[in-house]
């Protein structure tokens, strides 16, 4: 994106980066280089072309949905919580030195929706109600079928 002009450096990192990190709630630790987060960054060679496939991953998965495809752009070096940990298609990792990264649900993208939804009328049947039992369930399911048969 950013060789052909359709994005500047800047906003590739954003995306990539940041707003990935939003997404799935691990920002600030992830996607931000800065006192606290953690040290993971990439190098990228932007004008190299290489062929994905089972051999350019480090996987135990023996498939790759994007077999044969050709990309512009291609990692050199890894850098992870301060390590070199890849650098020319070499791996350098101890077994067991990954760290799980927590993603706790409902992040800050989330924040105000339910009030917002109130606003539009999106929730007009209140709450979900709290299922106690088999009778409670096929009850609240044959309401809602029913309700939702009157909206049509």
């Amino acid at each position: 994106m950013v060789v052909t002009g359709l994005s500047t450096p800047s906003d590739f990192v954003r995306m990539t980066s940041t707003a990935a990190a939003q997404i799935f709630n691990i920002y600030p630790r992830k996607g931000r280089v800065a006192a606290g987060s953690d040290a993971d960054v990439i190098v990228l060679d932007p004008r190299v072309t290489h062929t994905l496939g089972v051999g350019s991953h480090h996987s135990r998965m023996d498939t790759n949905v994007y077999e044969g495809k050709q990309i512009q752009g291609k990692v050199v070096a890894t850098i992870s919580r301060g390590r070199l940990v890849w650098h020319q298609g070499k791996l350098n990792v101890e077994p067991n030195s990954g760290r799980f990264v927590p993603m706790p649900a409902f992040g800050p993208l989330f924040e105000g929706l339910d009030e917002q939804y109130r606003r539009r009328g999106i929730f007009p049947y209140g709450p979900t109600p709290v299922l106690r039992g088999p009778e409670a369930a096929a009850g609240t399911a044959a309401t809602t079928s029913q309700s939702c048969r009157s909206e049509l």
